[in-house]
């Protein structure tokens, strides 16, 4: 499977998988270059880096007053799972308890009509 669609199983758009490559690839660029490398508009990539930067998978640096880009440690997936992953099993206690009274209350409903 291509890295672009297992970055797309990640919650990745397309374009977004394509200019994390592209910037991984290139290791620090302007827009201009990860545009052309990801086959993606260079108004498109502002917004793209933009987001995935929001998201800590890119950061920049200012080089007379020129942003250039550069892809974060792919490592970042693994803690953004470890994070999520610690995030559900705080609530998951709660989503069974829910789950258990509407089973419950379903069975009850079912053996009554038997």
């Amino acid at each position: 499977m291509a890295t672009k669609d297992l970055l797309k199983d990640f919650g990745f758009k397309e374009r977004e998988a394509a200019v994390y490559v592209a910037l991984l690839q290139l290791g620090e660029a302007k827009v201009h270059e990860i545009a052309l490398k990801a086959r993606v508009s260079r108004s498109s990539t502002y917004e793209i880096l933009e987001k995935l930067a929001e998201d800590n998978f890119v950061f920049f640096l200012r080089q007379a007053e020129i942003r250039h880009y550069v892809a974060s440690d792919p490592e970042i997936f693994k803690k953004n799972l470890e994070s999520k992953q610690y995030a559900f099993n705080i609530i998951l206690p709660e989503l069974r308890s829910i789950y258990n009274r509407l089973k419950s209350k379903t069975e009850n409903n079912f053996s009554r009509r038997s």
